[in-house]
Order: structure tokens, then C-alpha cells, then sequence
């Protein structure tokens, strides 16, 4: 997997130590501080396929992780970083709790705690957590001194190319997108299989096709999000995502339909 990401980042030109974009001019047009792509965390036991690959999809980079040198955005060295924030003398990792990355780590926890203990699997700390999941962007540069906001909508557009073919490398069995550009960077990508909501606010998911397997994919809010829209969602549809994703888990879109009543899709 891992090769197959080097391969696939150096042939577009979004590796971390040969960036050769071909869209750099247009997104660093007007930046105060570009820094080139980061590639993606992807921890080591999702890598092994231990539990259903949850896999997020988010925004632009935030510059308040890794580095912004080149070899400090490499994957491998993303994924040493992560396993340092993880190794505090606590026992806790070491970001603020409600910082974005720290969300992310909740919701993996709580989507894939309830697998792996119906799987007779040792209970999923948070701390370890960061084994067990990926996290990619839908942007891979940064303007840094724009710090945890947006950038630009172009970055996201002109991104969008790279998205579906690097989720296919990563082969999850899970996918939640974080913000609108998340979501938009794989719409319209693969082929939709079925559909359901919940009955909260019509918290929604469905199961697409991403290289012949049934990828299940939520679309949530990002962490960051400043109005009240995602503690709303982390309040009100977690605990149906989880247990969608433990039913699909065991019985597949098979079972979806029949104990959630998601709809083929037309």
C-alpha cells in the first residue's frame, strides 16, 4: 500500500520530496506562505487490515501538524509524528480536545470499538487509536499563515483529480468525509449501491463501489466547524453511524437493507 501511495504521489506531482503540481502556480497565486503537499497519515494496523479500514477525508493540511519542510511530510514521516503525539507520559495524546484531530480520534474510536470488541479484539484505547485508522486531505498544499482556515476554493477544485484514485489505493472498508470539499473531492466518483438516513435531521450514508468491494461512506461535518451544526451531529447520529457500521461490518449492504431499510439506489 505503501508503495503504491509513493508511486501514485510521485507520478502526479503531490509527492512530498519531488513537488512538481501541475496546478502550483494557480494555488499558491496570493499565498503569504505555501508549503507543498503532505502526504497521508495511515496508521499501521490499518494498513494490516486488523479491523474495517476507517478512512478520513478532510480539508486542507493545518499547519499546526508535522512540519513544513519536505521530509517532514513524507508518509512515513507523518506516520512517526503521529506516533509520537500518541506517546505522552499520561497516557493521553498530547492534542487539544477539541481541536480537530482529536474528533477524528473519537469518532475512530467510537466506530471501531464496538467491531473489535465483537470480534473478541482487546479493547481499542484512545491513545492506540491512531493504528486503526487513515487520514488523507482533499487539498495537499497549505497556505500557512492562514492557519486552521480554508483556503481557497481553487486548491480544493483543482485537487479533486487526485482524490478518487489515491482512496482506491487505500482500500477502505469505511470512509467519512469531514466538510463540504471532503465531501465534493469523491462525489459522483464510484457507483452507489444503496442509501439510508436516519431519523434525526436525515444524518445520511450509502455504500459505493471503490474497486469492486462495497465501501460503506459518511458524509460529516468537519470537527471545526464553528456554528452548532457538528456537536449536533456528534449528539445525534454517532450512535446510528456506529451501529450502521458494525451491521455492514457483519452483513454487509445485504444488511442494510433489511435492518435499516437503505434504499437500492437508482
Amino acid at each position: 500500500m505503501l508503495g503504491d501511495l509513493t508511486r501514485y504521489y510521485t507520478e502526479h506531482g503531490i509527492a512530498a520530496l519531488s513537488f512538481n503540481c501541475p496546478y502550483q502556480a494557480d494555488c499558491s497565486r496570493g499565498a503569504r506562505g505555501f508549503v507543498p503537499a503532505r502526504e497521508p497519515f495511515i496508521g499501521t494496523d490499518y494498513e494490516l487490515g486488523t479491523l474495517p479500514r476507517l478512512l478520513f477525508i478532510s480539508l486542507d493540511p493545518a499547519n499546526d501538524i508535522v512540519g513544513n519542510a519536505p521530509e517532514e511530510r513524507t508518509l512515513s514521516a507523518v506516520r512517526e509524528w503521529e506516533a509520537k503525539q500518541s506517546r505522552s507520559s499520561n497516557g493521553h495524546a498530547t492534542f487539544k480536545k477539541q481541536a480537530h484531530w482529536y474528533r477524528t480520534y473519537e469518532f475512530a474510536q467510537t466506530i471501531l470499538a464496538p467491531i473489535a470488541h465483537s470480534r473478541g479484539e482487546s479493547a481499542l484505547t484512545f491513545q492506540k487509536m491512531h493504528k486503526y485508522f487513515a487520514h488523507t486531505n482533499s487539498a495537499k498544499c497549505k497556505d500557512v499563515p492562514a492557519g486552521t482556515g480554508q483556503g481557497p476554493e481553487r486548491v480544493f477544485r483543482n485537487c479533486r483529480e487526485f482524490i478518487p484514485g489515491e482512496v482506491e489505493i487505500l482500500r477502505p472498508d469505511i470512509i467519512a468525509t469531514q466538510g463540504k470539499n471532503a465531501r465534493l473531492s469523491i462525489s459522483g466518483a464510484y457507483e452507489v449501491l444503496v442509501v439510508g438516513a436516519n431519523r434525526n435531521r436525515d444524518y445520511r450514508a450509502e455504500v459505493v463501489v471503490i474497486g469492486s468491494r462495497p465501501v460503506l461512506k459518511f458524509e460529516t461535518h468537519h470537527p471545526n466547524r464553528r456554528d452548532n451544526e457538528y456537536r449536533l451531529e456528534r449528539r445525534e447520529a454517532w450512535h446510528w453511524y456506529t451501529k450502521v457500521a458494525s451491521t455492514f461490518s457483519v452483513g454487509g449492504v445485504r444488511a442494510l437493507v433489511d435492518e435499516y431499510g437503505f434504499d437500492v439506489a437508482e
